[in-house]
């Protein structure tokens, strides 16, 4: 058989093509989507909205494939929304109504939250704070304890809830949510005809017994329309008093120019008690010219003394205070001396206590 020489030549340019095709599929492939989806939130000038007919709020989200969900939430006890698409949607602008229903008794600050996800999972977030103003909102508020306070079995928590309503309350108190510290205990102003604005005040005793764990405060109000809100938890650690190993915390102040019947104000604080709160005074050459200690049997987690300062002749030189505290564990904790350059002070120094009670631990 004949053969020529282009049929070898047409084999070899086959294979060739063949290589070319397989190592360009190879390169193509296919790359997933990992551009993230954007979300923006859109709500009224300086973030404040009038909200007793209720209000409104925008989100916009792109994606460059697609949108999967987007998800809105809210707090205050607001109703969350969310929607998901079953086609391709690249672009989308969703207004929001909240109902007056809902708004009725709200006021003050509104968490916004929307999320976006698209096709393949890509997602976004965007929050806004927004300030709810309605003459008619009943708000209730815990001013103390504040979050993240820690206290000790046997010690004492001041507790204080604030309400307020322009027509008028029924009743303000709190209660706990006894958690893993076990601390169970509620109180209730109740008097028909309370302001319009309405404070209470309480000193919550940690049982001697209690364990190491966390409880949480709640505060509630009931105003003149049978309207009752709660406040959101509070979260409170117990701590036991053997594993608390941080001194207390003690500050104070004084004139940086001291006359005659000028005080000294010195403060502490510590989860586990303080048991003792004093001052201590030096002159020039490091001798101590006074001192005061005021026991308080660490029953209080804090504590403030004064002294008035009495000098007898009327002349002044320079000295300095260290100030000193001991807490339920004993022992004193540190601070810095605080040296002051004022005219000579002979020292006639009277100590004044002024703490008959436990003050706020915040």
């Amino acid at each position: 058989m004949q053969r020529y020489p282009w049929q070898g030549a047409c084999a070899l340019a086959a294979a060739g093509l063949l290589a070319a095709c397989t190592e360009q599929a190879f390169q193509l492939g296919y790359q997933s989507d990992i551009t993230p989806p954007t979300v923006s939130i859109v709500v009224p000038a300086n973030d404040t909205s009038e909200v007793p007919n209720g209000f409104s709020f925008g989100v916009n989200a792109t994606a460059n494939l697609g949108l999967k969900t987007i998800t809105v939430t809210l707090t205050a006890g607001l109703t969350p929304h969310d929607t998901t698409f079953t086609s391709a949607v690249t672009n989308l602008g969703w207004t929001i109504a909240v109902p007056q229903s809902e708004t009725a008794t709200l006021g003050g600050p509104v968490l916004i939250t929307a999320t976006a996800v698209d096709g393949n999972g890509n997602a976004a977030t965007d929050t806004v704070t927004v300030i709810a103003t309605n003459p008619k909102a009943l708000i209730v508020t815990v001013v103390r304890p504040t979050a993240g306070a820690i206290t000790a079995p046997g010690k004492q928590l001041l507790v204080e809830v604030h309400a307020s309503q322009v027509d008028g309350l029924q009743l303000v108190g709190w209660r706990t949510i006894p958690g893993g510290a076990a601390v169970s205990a509620t109180d209730t102003l109740y008097t028909p005809g309370l302001p319009a604005d309405t404070s209470i005040q309480d000193t919550l005793t940690i049982p001697a017994t209690g364990t190491a764990g966390q409880f949480s405060i709640v505060g509630f109000a009931k105003d003149a329309s049978d309207r009752i809100l709660p406040t959101s938890p509070v979260v409170v650690t117990v701590q036991l008093v053997v594993t608390d190993t941080t001194g207390p915390l003690v500050t104070f102040t004084v004139p940086q120019r001291a006359e005659v019947r000028d005080s000294i104000s010195v403060r502490a604080r510590d989860p586990s008690g303080i048991s003792s709160i004093g001052w201590l005074a030096f002159d020039t050459s490091g001798t101590q010219i006074g001192g005061a200690t005021t026991a308080l049997g660490a029953r209080h987690s804090c504590g403030i003394v004064s002294l008035a300062c009495r000098s007898s002749n009327g002349a002044r030189a320079g000295y300095s205070r260290p100030i000193s505290i001991g807490s339920a564990r004993s022992g004193l904790a540190p601070c810095a001396r605080h040296d002051e350059c004022a005219p000579g002070w002979p020292g006639n120094r009277i100590p004044v206590p002024n703490l008959e009670q436990p003050l706020p631990d915040s």
